[in-house]
């Protein structure tokens, strides 16, 4: 089958102290598939946000 993928991504980061980081993703996946079943286009989003404390 025939089918488009497109992925649109962004990322952030932000340093607060030298041990403190935050940061952020998020992803939007979108599927187009072209064969004759329809109903059959995907959407996905994605997002995930850490913060990470050195020692």
């Amino acid at each position: 089958p025939d089918t488009d993928k497109n992925e649109y991504i962004a990322r952030v980061s932000y340093k607060y102290s030298p041990k403190l980081t935050f940061s952020g993703f998020y992803s939007y996946l979108t599927e187009d598939n072209h064969n004759r079943v329809k109903d059959q286009d995907a959407d996905d989003q994605f997002i995930r946000l850490e913060a990470l404390y050195k020692f």
